[in-house]
């Protein structure tokens, strides 16, 4: 998809782009855009500027893309608040502090090993964290810090092996907490 194919729609709030076998993705100038949906697609690598320029998006769906990696900056200046990456080969989640808006960030079916600490410092909004079906062994502690708002936390399905006092340190506002498996 070209860069400006849609720049003849400024008006647009609403894309829908799933099952469109789309390998590479840059959208930009669409500021009044709540929503895009690039589910069921092959784009492997998002990176850096991807969306530029769309102050408005709201809900970011990219699930089941067959996404490996995103680059730092691929969502910056984003004002995010929903983000499902459910199903990619995700690893690493160092993308994840230039999106400070973000309320619900759902990370199940990736190939995520461990969670660090700094991962998570910039989201001081998210109330829903999502884990599942990853491969997490490990948890360091104070990889939860800044969390404030979280009031859920799901960890199922995954191979942690150690837990202890400072694992969760810093979320004061957990309701739910799930561990399954």
């Amino acid at each position: 998809i070209s860069e400006y194919a849609f720049d003849n729609n400024k008006q647009l709030t609403h894309l829908f782009l799933y099952k469109n076998n789309i390998k590479s993705i840059k959208i930009s100038n669409l500021a009044n855009l709540i929503e895009i949906n690039l589910n069921f697609n092959q784009i492997k690598l998002i990176k850096d500027g991807s969306f530029q320029n769309m102050s408005n998006l709201n809900l970011l769906f990219l699930q089941y893309a067959e996404i490996e990696v995103i680059e730092n900056d691929a969502f910056q200046n984003l004002n995010v608040k929903e983000l499902s990456l459910l199903g990619n080969r995700i690893k690493s989640l160092n993308f994840l502090n230039n999106l400070p808006t973000l309320t619900k960030l759902d990370l199940v079916q990736n190939s995520i090993e461990k969670i660090e600490p700094g991962f998570f410092s910039r989201l001081v909004n998210l109330s829903s964290l999502s884990f599942g079906n990853n491969r997490i062994k490990r948890i360091e502690d104070h990889s939860f810090l800044n969390l404030i708002n979280l009031n859920e936390l799901l960890l199922t399905d995954e191979q942690i092996s150690d837990l202890n006092k400072e694992t969760f340190k810093g979320i004061y506002n957990l309701n739910e907490l799930k561990l399954d498996n």
